[in-house]
């Protein structure tokens, strides 16, 4: 692991599949992400990777730069599950951050990005629901999370 010096500006990455401007959510996670970044953005580089919705734009706010990953769909559903398989495949691209930071996300909360990079990863598990999707959908998600959190 490499030692990072106290006076160094970090750049961050965040995974969050919500932010303030999806329609589909735009909810609490997405406001701790906000809360957090701007906080983190007056000493370091902030980049959140979100999920794509429609008449959505890769913007900078409170300076945090927000990207967008995953297909724009009308349905939460199908850009959910964009999100999610895309998270792995975003970590792996990127090169520049000194660290990463996730949240979890339903259904499933993890998505094993530790498998697909070097770089520090740090969870934020604001949620644990694979259960509850499991009974409502008859998919082991809870199985997957179970795996995931270990």
């Amino acid at each position: 692991m490499k030692k990072i010096s106290n006076n160094k500006k970090l750049t961050i990455a965040i995974m969050d599949m919500d932010n303030l401007k999806n329609p589909f959510w735009g909810a609490g996670q997405a406001r701790v992400t906000r809360e957090v970044g701007k906080r983190l953005a007056k000493k370091h580089k902030v980049i959140v990777y979100s999920s794509k919705y429609p008449g959505y734009k890769d913007y900078l706010e409170d300076g945090i730069s927000y990207k967008h990953i995953g297909i724009v769909s009308k349905s939460s559903k199908i850009t959910n599950i964009a999100y999610l398989l895309s998270v792995p495949l975003q970590v792996r691209k990127i090169k520049d951050a000194d660290i990463i930071i996730e949240e979890f996300n339903a259904p499933v909360s993890v998505s094993f990005s530790p498998l697909f990079t070097k770089i520090p990863l740090i969870a934020i598990p604001t949620i644990f629901s694979a259960e509850k999707f499991a009974k409502k959908y008859h998919i082991p998600f809870d199985w997957v999370e179970a795996l995931g959190v270990k």
